[in-house]
């Protein structure tokens, strides 16, 4: 307040100074400072080998010149506002030479290297340019051949000077911080820890090169030392997180980064920070935590990590009751470390061992103004952490990842693919310096990164490798269409000669035909005549066959009155026994009535009819003799044949007794009754049987007579059946033959429409049949040429979007196609990004959907159709917007981060494939969508899902994103230029002249406009439909209707 707020000042008035007690702290001098740091080093080097002891002071007096030499050359500013060097570089120096141990360090030249890795660490990673970091080795060799000029130069300097703890191991097995002599060693392991890392962790696509190596190493130093903490600085898609990751799995530590979401705030910060604090402080597990500037949603959130770092003390994370939590959890092991264990230092041991444990690793982006802010409001993002500062990639790393990726691509030279590596270098390298030339001139703001030499890479080789196959596709339908017009060509004359040959066979098998006819007409005529006359004797059978029926029936329906007396008289019998019998036959005297019925019985069963003269009781039971015979005699009687006088003189002398009665006889013997019943219902089967005996006869005769007259009538039906088969047969080879001659006739008519299609085809595709040949001899030579046509329509889709019309025009053709030629990659004269991005078919699409016709918008959409990586359009005047909605109509889903809750729509779309646009962003986008602009999808299974905060969505393959600024000139920062293709949209002044003449042509006479726009629109329409036809055509030539041609 008592300041001038409108200039800057640096003198603070006395009515404000009156307020505070003001201390100034000085640097300490120099033998101060060499007292402190020789007794430390010198200290610990006494143990060493005498010769390496030795170089105690001398390491300790390089060290403080070196430290006055770089405070007094490279002095803080805005931009190097990190440039504070102070009594922790010394310390950080010492730190590092005091890890050496006596049996990796036995001579002078190891211990001199180290100094030299020790400083290089702690000040030449901190540089921020080039420029200073050789100022800074100027002077460090300078001091190195002052204070170690006993030692060879050449072997004290000699590259690469590399030490890592994790390569060698002391007599513990724990890392020994040794130098490692190589990279190809370097390599080796590190690629080995990487697989080791991708076996268990997302996969990492590293290429290994020796900047790459020289960071992991770095990473690792500064987390493998006691409350190590790392400040990684450097422009989006440097690898940073990446390469954190890769080091902290090499240091056996776990890896913590917190998942951001719409709601995620302090109160979800605070929680992490806690779960952090209880696993390093109580378990004692070592970890780090992994945070990047985007994922600072919120300024407060460095007031913790401002307190982590300093102190490691941050007074509102916890409550009393989890500090005493805390304090308890840690007692033991307090105590055992002997000391006591009072509050105070229960808390003290906790903090200190939290951090040992918890190792913060910040990723920071250089741009802007974010970083130096951050710095000045919280000086422990810079005092108490390590900084290694991500240096662009030299060229050697440029060309060394174009030959890592390269080397895949099949069918590639070897001094072509070298020639295609250096051309990737130099065409990342031409647009770093356009976009400081396009920032010098125009103001606007484009960055490279890592991230975009590497989708340029990537997208080069699936452009490629489309393209060929594109290629190959076109190539074999023209061929195919030529071949299948000089197969129709060749064709013609053959036909016509089949043609005459099948006419021949059809009059032929006409003349077949008619004979046949006239021959079945003779043989049906016999037929019908033999037909004729069997239907006579046909309907004498039947009336014969029905007299016989109805006699046959009569005659069954008299038997059925049989049955009933004879099931009587089998039932008498059966009432027999054989004890009942022999109690009859034992009889001297039978009662009355019983010797009649042993007479009737002897009667009846008289053999030949000839009846005894003698049936007096005696002799009844001679005749019945042994009984079971006589009861056999009985059951076997032959009841149809029984002699007239026998029953005759039965029915006479006994059946009209009235005690010859079976229910009488019942009462004087069970044997005698029954064989009464025997006799008297044969005697009733007899007389009925007379009647029915000689209908039997004549029923025999009817019979005889039908099966002769069926047996007549069986031949007339043999042989009627004989002629009509004959016939049948004659119609058969009938049919077969109308079959063959009309199967020759219609196979004459296709012959004959075949060759009209022929001539038709030959004489109306003569024109294309032309093209198409020169198109295929085009088509040979420009697969040769794809790898370099392919090459520039890659670069200028990967970095081409930014830039306006006369900055395209100068990367295409002062910078890439010059060297192209130079290094003679083949490529198609007068090459152009549009002939292999787009052709008229699409472009005409582009206009009919409402993409202007200007050259600029039409090479952004060239650019939108074949990127990788979503699109940001830089479209203040709305054009490429109002071209998206046109595309997609009502599918497309319109939203602004405005909007309450807007992840859910995002989250819709992505599940369901729904094309997205995201329009009016400012210059920054929420953290929280760094998963959808980076495309970075995780594969479960099957499914493919995308993380949003803390749940998953499936991805839908279909889903499309469009993210849309009305910013004229924004600037973005690296990371989001990595993750997206800006596109400007920005109008040209070639555009503004075209739209402000529509206008006026509009206003003065519309009919002419409405004219124009309906004839750009069918010029548009008549192109599109002239491909598709062309398309369809390529398509059935091969494949005609019915799989014939």
């Amino acid at each position: 307040a008592c300041m001038n707020p409108t200039a800057g000042s640096f003198n603070i008035t006395p009515r404000m100074q009156r307020h505070f007690v003001t201390l100034a702290v000085q640097m300490p001098g120099k033998d101060v400072i060499r007292s402190v740091f020789a007794q430390i080093i010198e200290g610990h080097l006494s143990s060493f080998d005498p010769d390496v002891g030795k170089y105690g002071s001398k390491i300790t007096d390089a060290l403080i010149e070196l430290h006055g030499s770089v405070a007094n050359t490279f002095l803080p500013s805005a931009v190097k506002f990190h440039y504070q060097w102070n009594l922790r570089e010394l310390s950080n120096v010492t730190q590092g030479i005091c890890r050496a141990l006596p049996e990796f360090y036995a001579d002078p030249v190891t211990l001199c290297r180290l100094w030299i890795h020790e400083v290089e660490r702690v000040f030449s990673d901190r540089m921020v340019h080039q420029t200073d970091i050789t100022k800074f080795d100027e002077m460090r060799v300078a001091v190195t051949k002052k204070y170690f000029a006993d030692e060879n130069q050449e072997e004290v300097e000699s590259r690469p000077i590399s030490y890592n703890a994790f390569m060698k191991f002391d007599s513990n097995d724990e890392g020994a911080f040794c130098e490692c002599a190589t990279y190809e060693k370097l390599n080796k392991t590190l690629v080995e820890k990487l697989n080791e890392h991708n076996e268990s962790n997302a996969v990492m696509d590293l290429v290994l090169f020796e900047q790459a190596m020289d960071h992991v190493t770095r990473v690792t130093r500064i987390l493998d030392l006691p409350r190590g903490n790392a400040m990684l600085v450097g422009v989006g898609g440097s690898g940073k997180q990446s390469l954190a990751k890769l080091a902290t799995f090499i240091c056996q530590y776990d890896v913590f980064q917190i998942s951001v979401t719409s709601s995620y705030g302090m109160a979800d910060f605070k929680a992490d920070l806690l779960s952090l604090y209880i696993k390093a402080g109580v378990k004692g597990n070592p970890v780090t935590f992994l945070m990047t500037d985007g994922q600072i949603i919120d300024e407060r959130f460095l007031v913790y990590i401002n307190d982590l770092l300093s102190s490691g003390y941050i007074p509102d994370l916890m409550t009393n009751e989890e500090k005493d939590e805390m304090c308890n959890a840690v007692r033991n092991e307090c105590k055992g470390a002997g000391i006591i264990d009072s509050p105070e230092n229960l808390w003290d041991f906790f903090l200190d061992k939290v951090r040992k444990y918890l190792h913060v690793c910040l990723c920071f982006s250089p741009v802007g103004d974010k970083f130096r802010i951050r710095a000045r409001n919280f000086p422990a993002l810079i005092n108490c952490t390590v900084i290694d500062w991500f240096q662009p990639w030299p060229h050697e790393a440029l060309v060394s990842v174009a030959g890592r990726f390269l080397a895949e691509i099949p069918d590639i030279e070897p001094e072509l693919l070298e020639n295609l590596q250096f051309h990737c270098a130099f065409t990342h390298t031409a647009v770093n310096d356009a976009s400081i030339k396009y920032l010098e001139e125009d103001r606007r703001y484009n960055y490279t990164t890592p991230k975009s030499y590497l989708e340029l890479i990537s997208l080069y080789k699936d452009m490629l490798a489309a393209k060929r196959s594109e290629l190959k596709q076109a190539k074999e339908r023209l061929e195919n269409g030529v071949d299948k017009i000089a197969q129709a060509s060749a064709q013609v004359a053959d036909l016509q000669v089949n043609l005459k040959e099948e006419q021949i066979i059809v009059e032929e098998k006409k003349a077949n035909t008619d004979a046949l006819i006239v021959s079945i007409g003779k043989e049906k005529a016999i037929v019908d005549e033999a037909v004729e006359s069997a239907s006579g004797d046909e309907a004498e059978c039947a009336q014969i066959a029905e007299e016989v029926s109805a006699f046959q029936a009569e005659c069954e329906e008299d038997l059925k009155a049989a049955e009933p007396i004879i099931q009587a008289a089998e039932a008498a019998l059966n009432s027999l026994d054989k004890k009942a019998l022999g109690e009859l036959k034992s009889l001297s005297t039978p009662p009355a009535g019983v010797d009649d019925v042993a007479s009737a019985c002897m009667i009846l069963c008289a053999p030949k009819g000839k009846i005894p003269k003698d049936i007096s009781w005696n002799a009844c039971k001679k005749f019945m003799g042994s009984v079971d015979k006589f009861l056999s005699d009985l059951i076997n009687f032959d009841k149809d044949n029984t002699p007239l006088n026998c029953v005759e003189k039965v029915e006479k002398d006994y059946l009209g007794k009235e005690n010859f009665n079976p229910e009488i006889i019942m009462g004087k013997s069970s044997a005698a009754a029954g064989l009464c019943s025997w006799v008297i219902n044969i005697c009733k089967y007899f007389r009925i049987y007379q009647v029915v005996a000689p209908k039997r006869k004549l029923l025999a005769e009817a019979n005889e007579k039908l099966d002769a007259a069926n047996t007549k009538l069986s031949g007339i039906r043999a042989k009627v059946a004989e002629l009509q088969a004959r016939v049948a047969s004659l119609e058969e080879n009938l049919m077969a033959a109308t079959e063959d001659k009309n199967n020759a006739i219609a196979a004459a008519e296709k012959t004959q429409a075949k060759a009209n299609l022929a001539d038709r085809l030959v004489n109306g595709l003569s024109g294309e049949n032309k093209r198409w040949g020169e198109a295929i001899e085009a088509f040979g030579v420009a697969e040769a040429k794809l790898v370099g046509d392919v090459l520039v329509g890659s670069s200028f889709v990967s970095y081409a979007g930014p830039f306006n019309t006369k900055f395209r025009e100068f990367l295409v053709n002062e910078k890439w196609l010059p060297d192209m030629i130079e290094r003679a990659i083949p490529m198609t004269q007068g090459v152009t990004p549009l002939d292999v991005l787009s052709n008229p078919g699409m472009r005409a699409a582009w206009g009919i959907e409402g993409l202007p016709t200007d050259p600029l918008s039409v090479e952004n959409g060239a650019i939108m159709t074949s990127a990788a990586r979503w699109a940001l359009m830089i479209d203040p005047q709305l054009q490429g917007i109002k071209w998206i909605k046109e595309k997609w109509g009502d599918k497309l889903k319109i939203i602004q981060l405005s909007k309450p809750n807007y992840i859910a729509d995002v989250e819709h779309c992505i599940e369901n494939g729904v094309p997205l646009m995201i329009e009016n962003l400012q210059d920054d986008i929420d953290a929280v969508l760094d998963p959808v602009v980076a495309r970075q999808t995780i594969k479960r299974g099957r499914n493919v899902v995308m993380k949003l905060g803390d749940s998953e969505v499936d991805y839908d393959p279909n889903f499309k994103l469009y993210l849309q600024t009305k910013l004229s000139n924004p600037h973005y920062k690296p990371e989001i230029a990595a993750q997206t293709t800006l596109v400007n949209f920005c109008v040209t002044e070639k555009g503004l002249e075209d739209q402000l003449l529509a206008l006026v042509v509009e206003k003065e006479r519309f009919d002419l406009q409405q004219q124009s726009s309906d004839l750009v629109r069918q010029l548009g329409e008549y192109t599109v439909q002239i491909t598709k036809l062309e398309d369809n055509l390529l398509f059935r030539l091969p494949h005609p209707p019915g799989g014939n041609f």
